[in-house]
């Protein structure tokens, strides 16, 4: 009897024939500055997939002759482009499910919804969710906690995102404690028992906190003892800024383990030491307005070197949309990024956003082929494409999770 395990073959796959690939190869840091523009584009090119991770990538001459590109399975990008998968670091994929079926008003009782909605139906609404965002080319998806209001609806938020996990999308489920901002007296009994039990039950690796105005209140330092307590358990930290004043949990020693911003800093703020120098990535909804009084615009965050990564907004915000391709557009139309800054926000440093650049974000040998091909020439028409999709192929670890249909039309014989 051989007790050797009997080797199972690799399983090979090749793009070919695209007329872009987008590699977006770089430092392992967010990009910023002069770098966001750099997506390391090569032209007339192929990529060869070994089982979940990308082989290599370069030109058509060169992939498609190697000896292990002969027999694998193929995707014909002819006259397409290909580049990493999007990824959405703020999807509240659950929200659906928990809002209650009566008329609740404009501000539903969310919380009261995901504590009686079943598990079950919670779910439901999670794998609904994440089809959409996966036919528009999301990958990789940030969910946090919103709403779960006390630690019985947050380890059943948090479990059934973790039961989702590789479903659809690759996901980073992120313990949210944004909901419990102005109930600072929660302080205790989080910091006590709710980081201890995420971390036993290995629940979520990021934590969510509120940055909240002023800095000196109840509110204030409950919110920072939080984001001290989170960051010596070893979680990273992400910090929700609904006021543009992210400052106050970013000056001490947890500054190091913040690694996203949701939001953008007020103008008076753009000077403050080690604010934009720090490695959080500012991620910005494409549904918020460029203008809001007091507030930094993004490309004033963009010209000082800022980390910024494009976010589509979660199903509460208005006009919230999960096309990414349109989050692009709009991006380039409302803020004035470049095509290219537009495309490293939505991608690469999103995943830095997430904790996830190490897997995901750009195309390079031993990541994961996380991969979309789009029906453009060129990569530039994406921001002139508004309301479009032009996702042809959504792949997640070498697998094709999406791929669009071609229309098929039966004529009515005439009479």
């Amino acid at each position: 009897m051989n007790s050797k395990k009997e080797r199972v073959p690799s399983r090979w796959t090749l793009i070919r024939g695209a007329r872009q690939v987008l590699t977006l190869q770089g430092d392992a840091g967010p990009r910023r500055g002069p770098a966001m523009n750099n997506l390391e584009v090569i032209s007339n090119a192929a990529i060869l997939l070994r089982n979940d991770v990308v082989e290599c990538v370069g030109s058509c001459s060169r992939i498609e002759n190697l000896a292990n590109a002969r027999n694998a399975q193929e995707i014909d990008a002819t006259g397409k482009i290909a580049m990493p998968a999007f990824i959405e670091s703020d999807a509240s994929i659950l929200y659906d499910a928990a809002v209650p079926d009566e008329d609740c008003g404009l501000y539903p009782d969310i919380a009261h919804g995901i504590r009686t909605a079943s598990k079950n139906k919670l779910a439901c609404a999670g794998i609904a969710n994440l089809s959409d965002y996966a036919r528009y080319g999301v990958m990789t998806a940030g969910v946090p906690s919103l709403y779960a209001d006390d630690l019985k609806n947050l380890v059943k938020v948090l479990t059934i995102q973790q039961g989702l996990q590789n479903r659809l999308l690759r996901l980073r489920p992120i313990a949210s404690f944004c909901t419990l901002a102005d109930r600072p007296e929660m302080a205790d009994e989080i910091v006590g028992t709710w980081l201890r039990v995420l971390k036993e039950r290995k629940l979520a690796s990021i934590v969510e906190v509120h940055s909240v105005a002023g800095g000196d209140g109840l509110a204030a330092r409950a919110s920072r003892w939080i984001a001290l307590s989170a960051a010596a358990a070893g979680f990273a930290l992400r910090v929700r800024s609904g006021d543009g004043m992210p400052t106050d949990l970013m000056a001490g020693g947890e500054s190091a383990s913040v690694i996203s911003v949701i939001g953008r800093p007020r103008t008076e703020m753009l000077r403050a030491t080690g604010l934009l120098r720090s490695n959080a990535v500012f991620t910005v909804g494409v549904q918020r307005p460029n203008d809001e009084a007091g507030l930094a615009s993004v490309r004033d965050l963009l010209d000082r070197d800022a980390a910024v990564a494009i976010s589509m907004g979660a199903p509460t915000e208005v006009n919230a949309t999960r096309n990414m391709q349109h989050a692009i557009y709009k991006a380039c139309r409302d803020w004035k990024m470049t095509v290219e800054e537009a495309i490293s926000a939505a991608t690469f440093n999103a995943a830095c956003a997430l904790r996830a650049s190490h897997l995901t974000g750009s195309i390079e040998p031993g990541k994961s082929a996380d991969i979309v091909i789009l029906d453009v020439p060129d990569y530039r028409e994406m921001a002139r494409r508004p309301g479009i999709s032009s996702v042809e192929y959504a792949m997640r670890a070498g697998q094709v999770v999406y791929r669009r249909q071609p229309l098929s039309i039966d004529l009515m014989p005439g009479d």
